[in-house]
């Protein structure tokens, strides 16, 4: 008796057919931003809202006064992103995940995102959103 599909297509047991759920961000590199104002804990919280850097292509922290390509706001920060490995040392890359559509409680950011950063991501919709911030 055969069990399981003869189709090579479908899922089984064994294995798993794994695509990226967007193409534009499976997963976002990590230029690492300033320890002590991101990631003083050893990791980078989740929220987090990034801009990409234009020289490199990595996410950065979003900066509405800078002129690098983190000033157009890009995504937000899925999961918290350790940057302390174990042994001590700092990484210099670092992966993880980016919100890009969905809902999200503005006030519970880590850091604060301004009108202009919220209207860059325009398929995130942001409840309390505090005006002129």
């Amino acid at each position: 008796k055969q069990h399981g599909s003869t189709n090579p297509n479908r899922r089984t047991e064994n294995r798993q057919i794994r695509q990226p759920l967007n193409t534009r961000w499976p997963q976002t590199p990590w230029q690492v931003p300033t320890p002590a104002t991101h990631y003083p804990n050893g990791y980078i919280r989740s929220g987090t809202v990034v801009g990409i850097v234009e020289a490199t292509g990595k996410a950065g922290p979003y900066d509405p006064g800078a002129s690098n390509g983190t000033e157009d706001a890009a995504g937000i920060l899925f999961a918290d992103c350790r940057v302390i490995r174990s042994n001590g040392t700092t990484a210099t890359h670092v992966g993880s995940g980016v919100l890009v559509h969905g809902f999200v409680d503005a006030a519970k950011l880590p850091f604060p995102i301004d009108a202009a950063g919220a209207a860059d991501l325009v398929q995130i919709r942001f409840e309390n959103l505090v005006s002129g911030s």
